[in-house]
């Protein structure tokens, strides 16, 4: 796909713009159900298809364009923030592509300056409500404060490859889910405390000792000596070496999400 110059932000807006055009013509349609009369209901049923007019094409396809590339530039991003935390890659994909289809179909009001921040965030919230759905079979109230192993999601095996890499994915699963997320958003997703803590909606002093402690119970669940965690980092070759080979294991040639367009 030909790079776009366009930022994050300015491609999002054409999204939003057409978003908030469509929804506007479903409005319009259901006004005019309702003055519609008993006899014009098989007219109605005729025209029950596309919500928009022809001079909406060109909006539509702005909007396609831009969505095709931010999905582009986060697919991998978007999935490997999933991967570790759910059963299998097709739960993995099904959360990414939900994530993806709210953002470019479903809302139309980005809240914070990032979009990077703002489709993480979604992310986040589409995670917990499924983990949620898990946690009610097991009457757990706080999901929080549990690992995502107790929740039985499974675990996706498709880039923990090596015993290493191994021996922390499983680590991370067995620290508390705050610990976990935290964790992965600032070390794998390259993301500052301060955007996790307004992603989290936590106050930056609370995300930064969450940093600290999911160090320490990292270091624990390894049995590295003296809880050190620069033993941790030596002995899997540095964080953002690992990631980056994590990502290279992930396929970012896949289709858009379908939606309404």
């Amino acid at each position: 796909m030909k790079k776009d110059p366009r930022t994050d932000e300015q491609l999002y807006d054409v999204v939003r713009a057409f978003t908030r055009l469509r929804k506007e013509r479903e409005r319009e349609r259901e006004r005019d159900g309702d003055a519609l009369r008993p006899e014009d209901e098989p007219h109605k049923r005729e025209r029950d298809g596309d919500v928009l007019r022809p001079e909406d094409e060109p909006h539509k396809r702005a909007s396609q364009e831009a969505g095709a590339q931010l999905y582009s530039r986060y697919f991998t991003r978007l999935r490997g923030f999933f991967i570790n935390k759910v059963a299998d890659g097709s739960r993995c994909d099904d959360l990414t592509h939900q994530t993806f289809k709210k953002i470019l179909y479903e809302l139309d009001n980005m809240t914070g300056p990032s979009f990077s921040g703002f489709l993480f965030g979604v992310a986040y919230n589409e995670l917990r409500s499924d983990y949620r759905k898990a946690a009610r079979q097991r009457t757990m109230e706080d999901i929080d404060e549990h690992p995502v192993a107790s929740i039985g999601t499974g675990v996706s095996t498709l880039f923990a490859r090596r015993s290493e890499e191994q021996r922390l994915v499983a680590a991370l699963r067995q620290i508390p889910i705050k610990y976990q997320l935290v964790f992965e958003m600032y070390y794998w997703q390259d993301m500052t405390a301060e955007q996790i803590a307004a992603l989290r909606g936590i106050p930056l002093g609370t995300v930064r000792g969450q940093i600290r402690l999911a160090k320490q119970a990292l270091a624990a669940k390894l049995e590295l000596v003296r809880d050190s965690f620069g033993a941790c980092k030596e002995a899997f070759r540095s964080l953002a070496q690992w990631a980056r080979e994590l990502r290279s294991q992930l396929d970012p040639a896949r289709d858009p999400p379908r939606g309404t367009h």
